[in-house]
This record gives structure tokens, C-alpha cells and sequence, in this order.
């Protein structure tokens, strides 16, 4: 198990030999500027009828724009997306920017991570949920996967479930990072309990260019981080305050990684 991967800064620049986690708090209204999404957004976010799903997608799309803008020093207004064959979002702008980002949002919490020159893909679950964990791993978790979730025994649960997301998450944001999701077939890969690709039946090679890392940004929630590249990167951690005049504001985090 790795311990500290890295710690935040006081300082936020963009750069190869870094990847930033930004963590958001949905539940404040200060994110809810209308003002800053394209005209696209707001049509999506009409046609959603349940109130609370408009407001997190509102929100977490606000303070998406918002990082984003800062690392492209542009108003948060000017940024546009363009969609890939499975629906991931990525920048429309000039490829030399090579700017690259995923966001992930459970309950109230979003992660949003940004970096350069490589794939990225995050994902958050929060493991006090209610779920079919249980058939949702047979039919998707390989049985090395399986096997983690049998070591506890019967008698511990909560354990297992907490297994569960800490595997499903490193699948979502490995998948999310390819650009698939789930179309690529959780059973085509495997991963570590504690971080990192096992074994990938399509890309068999994955496993020399692909690190996951797994970690809790808050109580009964666990996360995963997932990136190409042959080299490691520095990891800083955010917390992304409401907006004061559409500018960005932030305190660093402390995160520990497995």
C-alpha cells in the first residue's frame, strides 16, 4: 500500500508533471451560475425533471468552467466542448493545448481532475449507498475481482461493500480515462484492491502505461484516479470555493493515496 503521494501547494499552475483534483461542494448554491454555461447546457438542463439531478448538473458543470477557464486563463463563458463517440466531454479548442479533464459526482460531491499531455478519468462512489453490490460484482467483476469481496467472509458485510466500490470505482475511472465507460467490458480488465490495472485482456500492454490510484476524499465515499503515461506525475488536491465575479477560488487538500 503507498502511502503520501503527494501533498497540495498554495499555488495552482497547470503543467505535464502534475495532475490536479479539484473537490466541489454541490450543496452550495454559489455554483449555480446560469450566467457562465453555454446555451447547450441550459437546454439539457431544462429537460430534467427531477430538481435536485438539474441542480448538480448545473452546479458541477459551473465550477467545471470555472477550472477549466483558470487553466486556460479564459472567462468561463468562452470554454465549449465537443463530445466523443461515448459522450466524454473534451475541449473544443486548438489541440495544442492538449488539456485534458474528467469529472465524477456522487450525492452532493463532485471531483473534477485536470492534466496534460494525458488521458484522465476519475470517478467517486459513496459506499453507504443502497445497491445490488452484490449482483452488480458477479456479473461484472473478474474472479480475482470476486475473490476480493469472499476474503472477508459473510459475516463482514460492510467490508465487502466497501471492497466493492473501492474495485468499481477504479473500473469506472479507468474506463471513463479510455474514453468507452462501460461499453469497453468490466470484464475485460482487472484491477488491484488496493490501486492499480492488474491485467487488461484487450490491451494486454496497459499495464506498463496505466496507473490507478485509489483514495477517500471524505467519510463512507471512496475515489479513483486513473492516467496514462510512462511517468509519474505529482498529484495536488483542491477544494474549490463559490465564485466571487466569476473568479476562481480555492484552499489545498490533503489527500492520502493506495
Amino acid at each position: 500500500m503507498n502511502k503520501l503521494v503527494s501533498q497540495a501547494t498554495d499555488e495552482f499552475v497547470t503543467g505535464e508533471d502534475r495532475i490536479d483534483i479539484w473537490y466541489v461542494d454541490l450543496t452550495l448554491s454559489g455554483f449555480e451560475c446560469l450566467d457562465l454555461l453555454s446555451e447547450d447546457e441550459i437546454i439539457r438542463s431544462k429537460k430534467m425533471l427531477n430538481t435536485e439531478n438539474k441542480n448538480l448538473f448545473i452546479r458541477s458543470r459551473c465550477a467545471l468552467r470555472l477550472i477549466l477557464a483558470n487553466c486556460l486563463s479564459l472567462n468561463p463563458r468562452e470554454i465549449s466542448f465537443q463530445y466523443g463517440e461515448k459522450g466524454k466531454p473534451k475541449l473544443d479548442v486548438p489541440s495544442s493545448t492538449q488539456l485534458e479533464f474528467n469529472l465524477s459526482h456522487s450525492n452532493d460531491i463532485a471531483l473534477i481532475a485536470v492534466g496534460t499531455k494525458r488521458q484522465i478519468g476519475i470517478d467517486i462512489s459513496h459506499t453507504n449507498r443502497s445497491t445490488n453490490w452484490q449482483g452488480i460484482a458477479k456479473r461484472n467483476f473478474t474472479e480475482s475481482e470476486q475473490a476480493y469481496l469472499m476474503q472477508t467472509g459473510s459475516s463482514q458485510t460492510e467490508v465487502s461493500r466497501n471492497h466493492f466500490h473501492r474495485i468499481w470505482s477504479q473500473k469506472e475511472a479507468y474506463t471513463k480515462a479510455l474514453g468507452l465507460g462501460f461499453s469497453y467490458g468490466f470484464k475485460n480488465f482487472s484491477v488491484e484492491l488496493d490501486g492499480g490495472l492488474r491485467e487488461d485482456n484487450i490491451s494486454p500492454d496497459a499495464i506498463k502505461l496505466w496507473t490507478i490510484k485509489s483514495f477517500e476524499p471524505e467519510k463512507d465515499s471512496v475515489a479513483a484516479l486513473a492516467f496514462s503515461g510512462s511517468t509519474q506525475p505529482k498529484i495536488y488536491a483542491w477544494k474549490l470555493d463559490p465564485p466571487s465575479n466569476s473568479s476562481i477560488n480555492s484552499n489545498a487538500l490533503k489527500y492520502k493515496f493506495v
